[in-house]
C-alpha cells in the first residue's frame, strides 16, 4: 500500500493520544457537573 510502517505508526500514536484527550476533557467535564 501507499502507507508505509511509519506512517501507519503515527496514526496509531495519534489516534491514542487523541483518545487520552478525549477521555481526559470528559473526566474533567463529569467533574464539572457533579461538583454543581
Amino acid at each position: 500500500g501507499a502507507l508505509g510502517p511509519g506512517a501507519i505508526a503515527a496514526i496509531v500514536v495519534a489516534a491514542l493520544l487523541a483518545t487520552c484527550v478525549v477521555l481526559a476533557l470528559v473526566v474533567v467535564a463529569l467533574r464539572k457537573f457533579t461538583a454543581s
